[in-house]
């Protein structure tokens, strides 16, 4: 005859549902959990005109619902609908929402803004034509 000890059971059982502990303070400040691999997100930063940038820009905010930001404030109550956001300045309470463009919008810009680079690159570039002399090497292998 085994005797079955009832209270180990219940230890393990209860160690299984607990969660999974982390220390404060190292987890990245600015991670968004829960993306949609579709779109690329980013935080930006409410200050006057920012936002509207960025939204005339073709980026969306988003909202609890959609993303998980980690930001857990114990006063403030948080509607499933409310917008999604971490404080990054805890002096001044300066909040930065999350906001997101499709990837094909975003591929697109970074084609633009890569064109735009290049552009100014060529400048620095002497015109030996004009009897400018020296040289500029500009390494675009990503080595630092």
């Amino acid at each position: 005859m085994t005797r079955r000890n009832a209270s180990a059971d219940n230890v393990n059982e209860a160690a299984s549902a607990r969660p999974v502990r982390r220390p404060v303070g190292t987890s990245a400040k600015l991670v968004v959990h829960g993306k949609d691999p579709n779109f690329e997100y980013r935080f930006v930063n409410d200050q006057p005109g920012r936002v509207a940038m960025f939204k005339q820009a073709g980026w969306q905010l988003c909202t609890n619902g959609e993303v998980d930001t980690g930001t857990f404030r114990a006063e403030e109550a948080s509607e499933l609908g409310s917008l999604a956001y971490s404080i990054v300045d805890g002096g001044t309470g300066m909040k930065a929402y999350v906001m997101k463009i499709h990837k094909d919008e975003y591929e697109e810009i970074q084609k633009y803004l890569e064109r735009e680079n290049t552009a100014s690159e060529e400048t620095l570039r002497p015109n030996t034509a004009d009897g400018e002399y020296g040289s500029v090497k500009i390494d675009r292998s990503g080595r630092t």
